[in-house]
């Protein structure tokens, strides 16, 4: 008779971790401020919505976030030269020490010629493990 030990301590799966999207859209900012973003309270998203554009943050889905529960992971390009490029999360995959974002910047090839800095900006379940931005 064969048996397998795997114990829940050395044998995890790794899963994609289903996100709701918040936001996207592009900001005009002359400081070229590229990051990746982990959001764990309220003061810090308030912080962050007082950054971007009005015009973008009427139009989330969602701007009441229950920190208990969530995080946000925002995602912001360097500067890109017109309104045709975008950013995406694209998968969020949970590890078994960490949490891995795969995010790209897409270009549509249209759009106003301006100086912009696209950004995705997702939810997910509050988390402890590393987030890593690939």
């Amino acid at each position: 008779m064969l048996s397998c030990n795997n114990d829940n301590d050395s044998y995890f799966q790794s899963t994609e971790i289903i996100f709701t999207e918040i936001g996207r859209g592009f900001t005009e900012l002359s400081d070229n401020l590229a990051k990746n973003l982990i959001i764990t309270t309220e003061t810090e998203w308030n912080i962050f919505l007082d950054y971007l554009p009005s015009e973008f943050v009427d139009n989330f889905n969602e701007i009441n976030i229950n920190f208990n529960e969530f995080i946000i992971l925002a995602v912001i390009t360097e500067n890109q030269p017109n309104t045709g490029y975008s950013a995406s999360i694209n998968e969020i995959i949970e590890n078994k020490n960490s949490i891995n974002v795969f995010s790209e910047i897409q270009n549509t090839g249209s759009g106003y010629t301006a100086i912009v800095q696209p950004f995705h900006i997702v939810k997910i379940p509050s988390t402890s493990k590393e987030i890593v931005f690939e």
